[in-house]
C-alpha cells in the first residue's frame, strides 16, 4: 500500500530539491568584442578612470573578432597621486553569491606593471580590503596577455547587491615613491595597458530560482494529502 503513494512522495522531494539548488556561473561579463564599454552578459559598464582610450585592440584570443580596451594617460612619474589611473566596471550581482573577478591584461614596455583592484558597495568609498596581498598584482611579461584572478567569496559586501563597482588602477612600488614597469626601461604615462575578457563569477542564490507560490502550495498540498490518506488507510487494514 506504500507503493500507491510513492509518487505523491517523489513529487514534493523534487520541488524541495529545486528550491536549495544553486547554480555557477558567470554575473557580469565584458568581452569588448563590439568596440564598446557595455557588458556582454549581465547588467553592467566598464568606464576609463584617469586616463584615455587609446583604441580597440585585438583580444587575447588573436581572433579578429575578439576586441579587448586599450587604455594610456596614467600618472606621471614624479605624480604624488597613487592607485588614481586605469579603469571602472559597474554592476548589480542581486542574486547572485560573487566569488571571482577575473581579467586578460598586456602590458607595454614602459607601462607600469603593478596594479590594483579595488571595489566599493553601493556607492561607498574604494577599498582592496578582504582582497588577498591588499589587491595588488604585477604582469610579468611584456606584450603577453597574462590572466588575473581575485578571489571574492570572503567579501560578504559584494553578495546579493543592486550596486557595486570595481577599479583595476596602476599603482606604484611598495615604497610608494615609483612606478616599476616589467621591462625594467624607464616608466612612461603615455604608455598603455589593455585589457579583455573581464568576468566576474558567481553562484546563484537558491532563493533566486524560487518556484511559484502556487507551486509550493500544491506541493504542500499534494504531500500531506498523501501523509492523511497513508495514515487512514493503515488504520483501515
Amino acid at each position: 500500500m506504500t507503493i500507491r503513494f510513492a509518487p505523491v512522495f517523489v513529487t514534493s522531494v523534487c520541488v524541495l530539491s529545486l528550491i536549495g539548488t544553486a547554480s555557477a556561473g558567470v554575473v557580469t561579463e565584458w568581452t569588448f568584442d563590439s568596440h564598446d564599454y557595455e557588458a556582454t552578459s549581465g547588467t553592467g559598464r566598464a568606464d576609463l578612470y584617469g586616463t584615455t582610450l587609446l583604441g580597440w585592440q585585438t583580444g587575447s584570443t588573436g581572433n579578429t573578432t575578439d576586441g579587448a580596451l586599450r587604455m594610456t594617460g596614467f600618472a606621471t612619474a614624479k605624480a604624488k597621486v597613487n592607485a588614481m589611473r586605469g579603469m571602472g566596471l559597474s554592476t548589480s550581482t542581486e542574486g547572485w553569491e560573487t566569488n571571482e573577478l577575473s581579467w586578460m591584461q598586456r602590458v607595454d614596455a614602459r607601462a607600469s606593471a603593478l596594479g590594483q583592484l579595488q571595489y566599493a558597495v553601493q556607492g561607498g568609498d574604494f577599498s582592496s580590503v578582504g582582497l588577498v596581498n591588499g589587491g595588488r598584482f604585477q604582469i610579468g611579461t611584456v606584450g603577453q596577455y597574462q590572466r588575473v584572478t581575485f578571489d571574492l567569496s570572503g567579501i560578504a559586501e559584494v553578495t546579493d547587491s543592486s550596486n557595486i563597482e570595481f577599479r583595476i588602477v596602476a599603482v606604484k612600488d611598495a615604497s610608494g615613491k615609483r612606478f616599476v614597469t616589467t621591462s625594467g626601461r624607464k616608466y612612461q604615462a603615455k604608455a598603455a595597458w589593455t585589457v579583455d575578457q573581464v568576468v566576474l563569477g558567481g553562484v546563484e542564490m537558491p532563493n533566486a530560482a524560487l518556484p511559484a507560490p502556487g507551486v509550493l502550495a500544491l506541493a504542500a498540498l499534494t504531500g500531506g494529502l498523501g501523509g492523511r490518506m497513508g495514515r487512514r488507510r493503515d488504520r483501515m487494514s
